[in-house]
């Protein structure tokens, strides 16, 4: 059970030798306590109990968020004596943590590395020795940097004996910060876009909620077994309420019996194991608990009952399963006649046997549903792919091969059904993923890697509905052979087309330097006139065919959004047209994952997963109903399992879905693993889900994952949405808004006078450097990662109305504006056109639900507007700091804040620092400009008007508030400032880079601050503390004279400006004026011979054509 927000809690240990003790210098110690981490009376730590967020054999505590990350415990020391504090705790990386004693740091500890961050891996290692008078003193963790290690324990040794029976009594009062992450909702309908409440300003966010138990004992898994007819499974029955034995370990568990989350504790348990073959042996302890058996019973009942209704709606008989159901009632007699029954070893073992019939039957019953109408199952067997993101399966997640894996069939459907192979001319020891099944059951597509140098391709196979096996004559083949990875085939309802996801289009992830992004294409059967129908700057996942004809897709984009969080749901046309929106892109789960339409219903069924590693979770039931904020868009019908957040499980002791393949809304095949690993090689075998949250084997392999299965049957063949035309003559295509105000809540009628046509255009640049804020290259200094083009303005009418000609095939998004060209509502997402396609909305920010109202739009009575491009910087362009601000700034700034003391500490001056320059860093570190920050959940929430942009920045208040009359900014030079803003303050404009191997490719610094380091040490830091980089990483190009680092600290009759308090350098002669000197001298001549983008006199190009590009791992093409 989760622990409540605020209870005291009284905690015993013993003053005795703790678990793994460590030997003191001089020998055992006489007398050890131990506390556990989770345990302090004061922190803001996250804790995390067995089979939570990293915790799997011990609790421990971990980053909360809020910096820096400490704890404090108040102990009651029973002597006085030197003792020695070991800690345990888990870390794949160092990361030290100061141990403080009464206020007084007393060390730094904590460095070590013990290979994991799970506490699985935890290990003891002593901290120090430090001499303790007796009685209660406090002990305090803080960790310096910004994530701590994983700590389960402190353990303190002494070598004088404790007094005789002596005990540690604790009363702890749990802090509501510490358990917040696990806390039940309050009112579950009282949510903000998702959540109960503003979140943190954080990357990552644990959302609070409610704690289920798991509905089926891990022990299961064991019992599975006894199903695929050939394992022997035995089984020990014990008595844990048996007296243990005494005995210092006894006194001093670092566990609990409470630890254990929503697992039933009973006093007679079963000890199950199973020799899976000569090196593996499994083993799981089962609770012989009578609830969960009669719960078993009662739902076969039910099950009975349920599937002669369905029987009587398919005009089949209504009595099925008699037998069984008898058998049930029967079972649940004996149980209640056992338990009367005296307390014996004997007693507990029919039980047992009882136990294991009603099991056994259930999964019986369960497999005779009505919807499992089909004697084959077609399904892919592999590793669990080992990936770092759920978008790499083919870039890093793809290093596991195995022979036995293939796409197969299982006939008959059960767990002892056999299993024919579709792929047997192809290795074994491969990759075999996305099969998909045309209409007819006839013919079969997947993607095959054979090793980890190959890209992933695309083939088909013929299949004999009837039998499950290769049809006669039809063999395997080749559709795609490239050097690129193609992926999640399916057959287009046209009969002529299939879609895909490829990297054909050569684009990067816009946050990592090399994994390439994979976005949907269409090809012939033959697999010729291949054509990308995506224009997503990231990735799209998983196409579906629905029963309409359209698709359904997971789409990954951040549009001026959180980067990690928006794997949305999307339906459209199959050739890419009449893309619209479903589920997600705001608050709520992170990914919408491998959608289905569920027969007869107008919801899906998909599983709700991370950003990163695995796209495993829950598995959800979408109403696209409800608007993409609402908590009622979706149905968690695994509610034990909350959703993921970006990349912490926040429960891993109930399992993992990876695959949703719905029967009806009640009843669904999956692909399940047990856990706690959500990546175990073998670990996802097939099951049956029902809405009531019962699982049932259907196959499970005990050497390889099974994923993807699919009923091997004709079904009705959707209907056909002819692609459409395109013309490729044309350049553009037509949009219309209906009513621009839908959704502008707060703004009134008049207000907006234009839109903004602005593009994200996709990076296709593999960067070989580090990245700053994980930019490759460095495009901003917190705000978004991909480059922004402005086409232009078109004009909005007085209703509201738009009508205008936008690029065709771009990512493409709008911005609402008024008279004075300022924001007044941005669209975070993106739309396209294709060629002569028209397409439109109703308003901004609308009810997806809404329908137009029948008004006679002003726009769309005339011809489409042309857009007027920006009458600045070369018209069509990628907006800039240096080249669309810089000027502006030193035309009407530069007389107040440049110089030894800008007014205000607002330094707006040009000069060029490590990765921007001193006005740029000004603007966006003070806050001065109110940009979206891709890299906080805060940035999720659909806002109101006006809370992003030019009219929420300071800088613009100002200039047209207290500034107004001293500043005379022309209507040009404030488009200029706001149209940047707006663009979310990029400082560069292009994915171009000079230097390859620095920072983000830009650093000009990076290889000289180890010099300029050593000058502010020893001329500097008794006035200037912390790092250089504010005081000395400036440079004034080409005037190198004026640099501010050589003017400042330079004596005025030496030529400087002494705005130091004290002329650090008498004279240029000074030896370390001289070295500084000669530092930017030589940072002057690198930069001259080899300038970075904001100091070339003209813009550089957006693209470089001959870019660098990473395949996979190991094939690159260099610059």
């Amino acid at each position: 059970m989760a622990r409540p927000a605020r209870t005291d809690r009284l905690l015993w240990l013993a003053g005795v030798v703790a678990l793994g003790s460590a030997a003191l210098a001089g020998g055992q110690p006489a007398a050890s306590f131990t506390i556990r981490a989770d345990w302090f009376n004061r922190g803001n730590v996250r804790v995390s109990l067995p089979g939570q967020n990293y915790a799997g054999k011990y609790p421990c505590i971990w980053n909360a968020g809020k910096l820096p990350n400490q704890s404090e415990y108040d102990l009651d020391f029973p002597v006085t004596a030197d003792y020695t504090f070991v800690g345990l705790y888990t870390a794949h990386g160092s990361r030290p943590v100061d141990i403080y004693l009464d206020g007084k740091k007393i060390h730094r500890g904590f460095a070590g590395v013990t290979g994991d961050w799970n506490t699985n891996h935890a290990k003891w290692e002593t901290q120090c020795t430090v001499h303790v008078t007796k009685g209660k003193h406090t002990v305090k963790l803080l960790c310096p940097g910004p994530c701590m290690p994983h700590i389960c324990a402190l353990r303190m040794e002494s070598p004088v004996p404790f007094p005789k029976d002596w005990r540690l009594q604790r009363t702890v009062r749990r802090p509501a910060a510490a358990v917040a992450a696990t806390a039940d909702l309050d009112d579950p309908t009282k949510f903000l876009c998702g959540y109960p409440y503003e979140p943190p300003d954080v990357y990552d966010y644990h959302q609070p909620f409610k704690r289920i138990p798991p509905p089926t004992p891990r022990a299961h898994r064991i019992l599975e077994y006894t199903l695929m007819g050939k394992y022997d499974v035995q089984a020990e029955i014990v008595n844990t309420a048996a007296p243990a034995a005494a005995g210092p370990e006894a006194n001093n568990e670092l566990l609990e019996k409470r630890d254990g989350i929503g697992l039933e504790s009973t006093p007679w348990v079963a000890r199950l194991s199973v020799k899976v073959s000569e090196k593996r042996t499994e083993a799981d302890m089962l609770a012989l608990s009578p609830t969960h058996l009669r719960k078993m019973l009662a739902h076969t009942v039910r099950l009975v009952d349920r599937f002669r209704q369905l029987n009587g709606h398919h005009g089949q008989p209504t009595d099925v399963l008699a037998a069984e159901r008898s058998r049930a009632t029967k079972l649940l007699a004996t149980v209640d006649s056992l338990i009367e029954e005296p307390d014996s070893k004997a007693k507990w073992h029919r039980f047992y046997l009882a136990y294991l019939s009603a099991y056994q039957l259930k999964n019986r019953v369960a497999l005779s549903n009505p919807l499992l109408d089909f004697g084959k199952l077609l399904l892919a067997k592999r590793l669990t792919y080992n990936t770092s993101h759920i978008y790499t399966t083919y870039y890093d997640g793809s290093d596991r091969y195995k022979a036995g894996s293939g796409i197969v069939t299982l006939s008959p459907v059960r767990p002892d059904g056999k299993i024919a192979n579709l792929t047997g001319e192809l290795k074994t020891d491969a990759i075999y993923r996305d099969p998909d099944l045309d209409v007819d059951a006839r013919r079969v597509l997947f993607s095959y890697k054979p090793d980890r140098p190959s890209p992933c391709r695309i083939y088909e196979v013929g299949i004999d509905p009837s039998t499950g096996l290769r049809a006669g004559g039809s063999g395997l083949r080749q559709l795609t052979d490239s050097v690129y990875d193609d992926v999640d085939p399916c057959y287009l309802p046209d009969g002529k087309t299939i879609l895909f996801v490829s990297t054909r289009c050569e684009r990067v992830t816009l946050c990592h330097n090399a994994f390439t992004v994979s976005v949907m294409h269409t090809m012939d059967r033959d697999g010729k006139n291949i054509r990308c129908i995506s224009r997503n700057t990231v990735h799209d996942f998983r196409p579906a065919v629905q029963p309409n004809g359209q698709i359904v897709f997971t789409r990954w984009e951040y549009v001026d959004k959180h980067l990690g969080n928006q794997q949305s749901l999307w339906v459209g046309n199959p050739d890419g047209t009449r893309i619209a929106h479903v589920a997600g892109n705001h608050f709520g789960p992170l990914t919408f994952w491998e959608a289905f339409r569920v027969p007869g219903s107008r919801k899906f069924a998909c599983i709700l997963a991370p950003h990163m590693p695995l796209a495993c979770g829950p598995v959800g039931l979408v109403d696209p109903m409800f608007t993409y904020a609402s908590p009622a868009v979706y149905e968690n019908l695994t509610p034990e399992l909350p959703p993921a957040t970006h990349f912490s499980w926040l429960r891993t002791d109930v399992g993992y879905y990876t695959y949703a393949w719905p029967l009806s809304e009640d009843y669904y095949l999956v692909s399940y693993c047990y856990g706690p690993a959500d990546r175990d090689p073998t670990g996802y075998g097939i099951y049956l889900l029902d809405r009531w949250n019962n699982r049932d084997l259907v196959y499970r392999d005990p050497e390889l994952s099974c994923f993807e299965p699919i009923p091997v049957r004709p079904r009705p063949a959707p209907p056909v949405i002819p692609a459409r035309e395109r013309d490729e003559k044309q350049a553009t295509g037509e949009f219309f808004v209906t009513d621009v105000y839908q959704g502008l809540t707060g703004i009134e009628r008049g207000e907006v006078k234009y839109l903004r046509v602005a593009e994200d255009i996709p990076k296709p640049v593999s960067a070989p450097h580090a990245g700053f804020g994980i930019q490759y290259p460095g495009i901003s200094n917190g705000g978004h990662l991909a480059l922004k083009r402005v086409w232009g303005t078109v004009p909005v009418e007085a209703d509201g109305s738009a009508y205008f000609r936008v690029p065709a095939d771009k990512a493409i998004y709008f911005v609402a504006l008024d008279k004075d060209f300022l924001e007044v509502q941005r669209m975070r997402s993106f739309t396209s056109v294709s060629p002569g396609q028209r397409f439109g909305c109703i308003g901004c920010h609308e009810p997806k639900y809404t329908a137009p109202t029948i008004v006679d739009a002003t726009a769309v009575r005339r011809s489409p507007s042309d857009i007027t491009p920006p009458p600045y910087g070369g018209g069509v362009h990628a907006p800039d700091f240096y080249h669309d601000v810089q000027d502006v700034l030193d035309r009407h700034c530069a007389k107040c804040h440049t110089g030894p003391k800008p007014k205000g500490g607002i330094d707006l001056s040009p000069d060029f620092t490590n990765l921007f320059n001193v006005a740029y860093e000004t603007l966006t570190n003070k806050k001065l400009v109110k940009y979206v920050s891709d890299y906080s959940v805060r940035s999720l929430l659909t806002r109101p008007p006006k809370y992003y942009g030019s009219h929420a920045s300071k800088a613009i208040q100002v200039l047209r508030t207290t500034h107004k009359d001293r500043v005379k900014l022309s209507p040009l030079d404030l488009r200029r400032l706001a149209t940047w803003i707006d663009c979310n303050a990029p400082y560069y404009g292009t994915y171009t880079y000079s230097r390859p191997r620095a920072l983000s490719g830009r650093a000009i610094l990076d290889h000289h601050k180890g010099a300029l380091a050593d000058i502010h040490k020893r001329r500097c830091q008794s006035c200037h503390a912390g790092a250089p980089d504010p005081i000395l990483c400036r440079i004034r190009l080409p005037d190198l004279e004026r640099s501010r680092p050589l003017l400042a600290p330079l004596a005025k009759a030496a030529g400087g400006d002494q705005s130091c308090k004290k002329a650090v350098f008498a004279d240029k002669n000074d030896p370390d004026y001289v070295k500084l000197h000669a530092l930017f001298a030589k940072i002057r001549s690198e930069c001259q011979s080899n300038p970075r983008a904001d100091m070339r006199p003209d813009r550089p190009p957006l693209l470089d054509p001959t870019c660098r590009y990473v395949y996979r791992p190991g094939q690159v093409r260099e610059q």
